[in-house]
């Protein structure tokens, strides 16, 4: 079976899950970094089940003149990496309609390139370099990590404004200014994996008060991650007392879970795909050790919290394929910016509008990325790339699909730390604890009829969070969205919920 056969394989699985593991296995093998690879592979696969695209899977995108500001996008539109690409074409037409329909950027309207990569490392990086050889390009966003590295010394050499939709080079310490030898004119928006693990590691530690923690992970995550995770405990003052690994394609991990359980650990970390993250909670549940909450985690009967990364926990198909073992509170970590039911979330609107086509999720990354660029060139007066730079380094906020982010001569990476929040697997009937909580107004709209989600769990981060989007904040505490346990009669929240 070739590649392109392969493909057409692909698409035709009723289970997201077989696609999932190809692309995955596909993206490691391809060199893309464990972490990024995961989120990957879960925004792409949950995106191919939902909306309408042509039989190609492509959308054409006009081509520019001496009117129209372009934006280079080197993506993975065909092969594998086509799933990933529908969700960036979604969101970058999107993007280009609205702004179009605002008048352009300083008059003139704006309009993107599409630089298929395909699965091929050479051919993204040959798409960069016809980029950055057109003088009509302003800018290049790399919405595929192929090619980049190979592309790093030429975007230093011709400081060519550039952002990473979906890749990321500050978890490892690539990013300017972290690595002062890195091209300046590079910035990121993909949320970093380093700040990932940090968030379990702090909400495991200064929310929960858990002090003993397991981990396990798919095996092609090896490398940094390890490193990363027992980086992230050590921090928040936390014990990793077991590690545990499994292959892409296992479905029995007894053995590993006997042993964890011989560790007394209080919370599983859990790092995989969805269907993983199934098996293990299943195999927890065959153990007797299915989560209850946070005082029984702590009693010494072994029936851990479970937390994770947002590929294999932040949407609902691992609690779909684990069935009644999936127990409410487990958590993992995203940021503000993808919390789609809130009124500022302009993108689903627009991807609905504009393409006829629903929004399922990371189209902010590459219509908020587009919209950099080409803000950058109306704030500088000019395309001169030296100009563009500096203007995005301005540091101050742009808002535009979703919640404000900003650059700065010192920071180049869209998403802070304040922007981090914590995700919880909640039902349409909440648990009964002591003292109650009552679920978010989004069941009432846009989770309505759903037996089970993912939802934002407000309080573990919310002081964080006002520090940098108040006007937000305060929005989801006087509409009552996400779970805002526990609700103090002096409207404070507390972490007396014993769930989560």
């Amino acid at each position: 079976m070739n590649e392109s056969q392969l493909y057409d394989f692909l698409l035709r699985q009723k289970n997201p899950e077989i696609s999932r593991r190809y692309f995955f296995k596909w993206l490691v093998k391809k060199g893309v970094g464990g972490m990024t690879a995961l989120t990957l592979a879960n925004l792409a696969f949950n995106s191919c089940t939902v909306g309408k695209f042509n039989e190609e899977g492509l959308i054409k995108t006009a081509g520019g003149s001496k009117d129209t500001l372009l934006v280079g996008v080197v993506g993975a539109f065909s092969g594998l990496g086509a799933f990933v690409g529908r969700l960036t074409e979604r969101g970058l037409n999107a993007a280009v309609a609205e702004i179009n329909k605002r008048g352009g950027i300083g008059g003139r309207k704006v309009d993107w390139l599409r630089g298929d990569g395909g699965t091929d490392v050479a051919q993204a990086r040959q798409k960069f370099t016809e980029f950055a050889q057109d003088p009509r390009v302003v800018g290049i966003l790399f919405a595929t990590p192929l090619g980049l590295n190979e592309s790093l010394r030429d975007i230093k050499k011709g400081n060519i404004p550039t952002i990473l939709t979906f890749t990321d080079l500050f978890s490892t310490g690539r990013l300017w200014p972290q690595d002062r030898n890195s091209p300046r004119s590079v910035f990121q928006y993909f949320l970093p994996g380093r700040w990932i693990l940090e968030g379990l590691g702090r909400y495991s530690k200064l929310d929960r008060g858990y002090s003993r923690v397991g981990l396990m992970y798919v095996s092609l995550l090896a490398g940094d991650f390890e490193a990363l995770a027992r980086e992230s405990a050590q921090k928040f003052g936390l014990q990793i007392v077991g590690v545990e690994t499994y292959g892409i394609n296992a479905t029995e991990v007894g053995p590993q879970l006997q042993r964890l359980k011989a560790t007394g650990c209080e919370a599983l970390w859990v790092f995989g795909l969805p269907s993983d993250t199934a098996n293990i909670v299943k195999g927890l549940a065959a153990l007797g050790a299915k989560y209850k909450d946070t005082p029984t985690a702590k009693s010494g009967e072994w029936k851990p919290h479970l937390m994770g990364d947002p590929a294999g926990m932040g949407e609902r198909q691992w609690a779909v394929l684990a069935g009644d073992a999936a127990a409410t509170g487990s958590m993992t970590v995203w940021h503000i910016g993808g919390l789609i039911y809130l009124p500022q979330f302009k993108i689903a609107q627009w991807v609905l509008e504009y393409t006829g086509e629903t929004a399922t999720g990371g189209e902010e990354s590459p219509a908020d990325s587009l919209y950099a660029i080409v803000k950058a060139v109306g704030d500088a007066g000019s395309t001169d790339r030296d100009k563009v730079v500096a203007a995005l380094e301005n540091g101050e906020e742009r808002a535009f699909s979703g919640f404000p982010f900003s650059f700065s001569p010192n920071d180049h990476l869209a998403r802070k730390p304040e922007d981090v929040i914590m995700v919880t697997l909640e039902r349409d009937t909440p648990e009964r604890t002591d003292p109650p909580y009552s679920l978010g107004r989004e069941w009432q709209e846009g989770l309505r009829g759903i037996a089970f989600n993912p939802t934002h769990l407000v309080r573990p981060t919310l002081e964080e969070n006002r520090k940098r989007h108040p006007k937000v904040v305060a929005e989801i505490l006087e509409l009552g969205y996400g779970t805002q346990c526990t609700k103090e009669p002096n409207g404070t929240l507390s972490n007396r919920c014993k769930v989560h």
